[in-house]
């Protein structure tokens, strides 16, 4: 079941700390929806089609070896976001990402996540 939520800020840590006019540029492509166990939400070598930031729930990234075993390399909470890379131009996933404990994630189409990236301020740091 899916559905729309700005509400999402306050249960990803991520999303959470994003400042008002960051989280705006998301919020009207934000889906919440629900995910079974074992669903497999991007495979190695696929296009990123989407970012997912986890409320509740874990997601697994695995390394998928040639003989086709796989080797869990990080999990992501609600503390993270899988398929963020995306944002940055990395459109191809170098890993398999598996919904470890059923979750609870706010999706964005990887386009739009990118366009929001395109057209956030950018931090500057001093030396």
């Amino acid at each position: 079941m899916a559905k729309n939520s700005a509400s999402a800020k306050h249960t990803n840590n991520l999303l959470g700390s994003l400042p008002h006019a960051q989280f705006s540029l998301l919020s009207p492509y934000m889906v919440v929806e629900q995910l079974e166990q074992g669903t497999i939400l991007i495979e190695a070598g696929d296009e990123t089609e989407n970012v997912y930031f986890p409320h509740v729930g874990m997601l697994s990234l695995l390394s998928v070896l040639k003989d086709g075993r796989a080797i869990e390399t990080a999990t992501v909470g609600r503390e993270g976001v899988v398929g963020a890379m995306a944002g940055l131009g990395a459109h191809i996933s170098l890993v398999r990402v598996v919904v470890q404990l059923r979750a609870e994630v706010t999706r964005i189409p990887a386009s739009r996540f990118r366009k929001a990236t395109e057209k956030a301020p950018h931090c500057e740091t001093s030396a």
